[in-house]
This record gives structure tokens, C-alpha cells and sequence, in this order.
């Protein structure tokens, strides 16, 4: 049964209609918010180099990373300050969820920050990464991946109603219009003037001064990426979800506002880095931006990552870097638990790798099928795409007779996983150990 009440037309359970917190004033927060944002992306690549990614960050956390660690401590201040001094972040649950509605809320974010790192880890990026950097780069991958996990979370979103889960808190109401981009306005014009320092100590501060600089650095942007998160209402998770669930009778635009705001800043920074050469190597440690490459087609994986990720984000409305926001500003146990998922999730893939290639590792089958050439060293097998070769009568005879093992790979290279070294692999010869 169609109806159209006012301004919102129902369709079955479903309802259509904007939502009245769909304002100019909320626009011009979420487009300056996007503005700060765009500004932490460029002085992070600019001063410091590299991209700004915050599921990447959160795996390099436990690689032992110490200035990743300083980036989520940047984040956590960058809360603390704005919810002492201006404004807070929405707290979780809702206020009258309880009982059976808490339990659903649990599954939500378990669920949901799950498929989100499953995503972040086979696409090798979220929305920072992907959105605001790969975008603006003009990536073949990101402009692939960004429309698919949009469309899929806007699905996903609508079909699980999404923004019932997570209502309005009206934590805007006792606000002026003004406030939100005039903060955001002062943090980037800060943002700029720190920027001449930072070239200043790349020419004549030493090894130890720019370590501490970096880390000052990474701290710094921290602080100003959770604050346009914040000022842009991108971290609140009610925020999210009047955006990904269409059908709410509520839909809020302002996401792509934010979008539009960072990319403003970043997509003129990187076509002069990357179509006329105006910066190649970072103002503090004058190395290389280190960029990673931009031609890069789409595939499967990327593909699959993509639809993950936008499921996961539609179900339970949180980014990566609105975790750390929502659990620095309102701690909650339904945000905790949506953190171990994320991690989990995003470590999902590289344990399956891992596990499949020591299954792989230990069969007879491939010790068997996979020869080893010394003249041209790479890995042949033949149920894995490669082309068998003739064994190496050299490497035969340079095989010590103490070991009688049979010749293995010493290294097993998989689609989505890091070379795996096997410490079984390497035998007597300078050629083995070479491959």
C-alpha cells in the first residue's frame, strides 16, 4: 500500500522522506568538517609522508608502529578537548534501548565491524583511504571500490533499517549555526601555519629532533582528523545510518557534503604532486612521499573486499576511525566489542593465507609438482598457474648427500599475503637461498 502523508511517501514498511535535521546549517558543518579532514590528509603526506588510512593504521598498531600509536593518541585528545569545550559524541546505546533491543545492538556491532575489517583488509583500504586519498589520486582501484561499498552499504543500511538502531541524539540542538565551521575554519588555518615549521626543521634539525617532530606530527594530525569527524558528524553513528537507510522516512545528505568538502583540498594537492611534480619527497625527513601506485586495475579480491565492507558499514554504521572517536569520547561495551571484531576481521584473511600456505607447505603433493631452476629462480608449479621446468642438474649435485630431503620452495607466495618463509626450504646452496 502506497501513501503520500506531507513531504514523506510510505511504500509498504518502507518510507520515504527527508529528514528534518537536513538543514543548511548541518550542511555547511558537514562541508567545513570535510574541509579539516581534507586539510589532515595533505600535512600528513606533505610534511610527514605517506597516506593517511586509518584501517591500515590500526593493523600497523601491531606491527610495533610507534607513530601510528601517536596518531590514535592524537584522535583520543582531539575528542576529549572538542566533548570538554564544545561538543560531545553520541553515547551507545541509545537512550530507551534495553533488554532484547540492547542484545540486537550487541550482535549489530559485532557483526557489522566484522564484515567491516573482512572489507578494509581484501581492499587494502576504508573510507579515508580509499575516499579521501585514493579519490583524489585518481586511483583505477579506488574509484572502483568507493561507488561498490557505497551502493552496498546504502542497501545493506535499508534492508537491516539501520537507522532505527541508532536515533537521533540531538547533541546539535544547543548550538549556533556558525560554531562548527568556524572551528573547523581555525584548526585548518592552524594546520597551514605549522606547516613552515615543519619544512624548517626538514633543513637543519637533526636525526633526533625530527624523530620527535614526526611523532609531534602524527599526534597533530590526529587531533585534527577526529575533530572533523566530529565537527562533520561523520563519527556519530546516527549520522551514518539517516544517510545508508533511505527508507528511514529520515535521509540525511549530508555524507556526501563531508566528501565533497576533503576532496576540495586534497584532489588539487595531489594532482600537483602527481601530474606536475611540485612536491616529491616530505618537508620534515625530505624522503619520498611514498605513495603507493595509482594504475593499479581492479580485481576480485578488491571487488569482494568492497561489497564486505559496505554491508558491514551499512549494519552497523561505523567507520574505523569513528571506533576510536565513539570509545575515546562515550565508552561503551557495544563499541568495545565492534573494535575486537574490526581486528579480527581485519586480520581474518592474513591468518586463512598463513594457514593455507603451511597446508600447503607440508603436502607431498607440492614437494612433488614444484621444481626449483637456478638459471631463472622463480616458482613453478602446475595446479597453481605456474609452468613446471626441469630441475636444475647443478643445484642436484651441489645437495649435500647428508640430506636426503627432497628439494622444497623456500618461499610460497600467495595473492593477498606477504612472502612466507620456511626455515625447512633452505638447503646448501648459495642459488637456493638466492630464490
Amino acid at each position: 500500500e502506497n501513501r503520500v502523508q506531507g513531504t514523506k511517501i510510505e511504500m509498504g514498511a518502507f518510507e520515504f522522506g527527508m529528514s528534518p535535521l537536513f538543514t543548511w546549517e548541518s550542511v555547511a558543518s558537514a562541508f567545513f568538517g570535510g574541509l579539516l579532514l581534507g586539510c589532515s590528509v595533505v600535512f600528513k603526506t606533505s610534511c610527514l609522508g605517506g597516506v593517511l588510512g586509518l584501517s591500515t593504521y590500526i593493523k600497523q598498531l601491531f606491527w610495533f608502529e610507534k607513530k601510528r600509536y601517536f596518531f590514535i593518541v592524537g584522535m583520543v585528545i582531539g575528542t576529549l578537548a572538542l566533548g570538554l569545550c564544545w561538543k560531545q559524541v553520541e553515547k551507545l546505546p541509545p537512550p530507551g534501548v534495553e533488554g532484547k533491543d540492547r542484545y540486537l545492538l550487541f550482535l549489530r556491532m559485532i557483526a557489522g565491524n566484522y564484515l567491516l575489517g573482512l572489507g578494509s583488509s581484501l581492499q587494502c583500504g576504508c573510507t579515508s583511504g580509499h575516499g579521501l586519498t585514493g579519490l583524489a589520486r585518481l586511483s583505477l582501484q579506488s574509484w572502483f571500490a568507493v561507488p561498490i561499498f557505497m551502493l552496498a552499504g546504502l542497501l545493506a543500511g535499508t534492508l537491516f533499517q539501520t537507522a532505527d538502531a541508532f536515533p537521533p541524539q540531538h547533541l546539535d540542538a544547543n548550538l549556533e549555526w556558525f560554531e562548527g565551521p568556524l572551528v573547523a575554519s581555525s584548526l585548518s588555518v592552524l594546520l597551514l601555519l605549522i606547516v613552515p615549521i615543519f619544512f624548517l626543521l626538514g633543513r637543519v634539525a637533526g636525526e633526533q629532533v625530527k624523530h620527535i617532530a614526526l611523532l609531534l606530527g602524527e599526534t597533530i594530525a590526529g587531533v585534527t582528523f577526529a575533530a572533523g569527524l566530529i565537527i562533520s558528524s561523520m563519527a556519530f553513528p546516527s549520522k551514518v545510518a539517516s544517510f545508508l537507510d533511505i527508507a528511514s522516512g529520515a535521509w540525511d545528505l549530508c555524507l556526501p557534503f563531508v566528501m565533497a568538502g576533503g576532496l576540495c583540498i586534497t584532489f588539487p594537492y595531489f594532482l600537483a604532486v602527481e601530474v606536475f611534480k611540485v612536491q616529491t619527497k616530505s618537508l620534515l625527513l625530505r624522503a619520498d612521499l611514498d605513495l603507493p601506485p595509482r594504475n593499479r586495475w581492479p580485481t576480485w579480491t578488491l571487488t569482494r573486499g568492497a561489497i564486505y565492507f559496505g554491508i558491514g558499514w551499512g549494519i552497523c554504521a561505523t567507520t574505523p576511525c569513528s571506533i576510536f572517536i565513539n570509545l575515546a569520547g562515550a565508552p561503551s561495551w557495544e563499541m568495545f566489542c565492534g573494535l575486537v571484531a574490526f581486528v579480527a576481521g581485519l586480520f581474518s584473511t592474513d591468518c586463512l593465507e598463513l594457514w593455507r600456505a603451511r597446508l600447503s607447505a607440508n603436502s607431498n603433493d607440492l614437494s612433488d609438482d614444484i621444481k626449483i631452476d637456478t638459471k631463472t629462480p622463480k616458482l613453478k608449479g602446475e595446479d597453481r598457474g605456474f609452468k613446471e621446468e626441469e630441475q636444475s642438474t647443478d643445484l642436484s649435485s651441489s645437495q649435500s648427500s647428508e640430506d636426503p630431503r627432497p628439494l622444497r620452495p623456500l618461499v610460497w607466495v600467495s595473492d593477498n599475503m606477504a612472502p612466507v618463509f620456511r626455515e625447512d626450504a633452505v638447503h646448501h646452496g648459495d642459488s637456493v637461498a638466492a630464490v
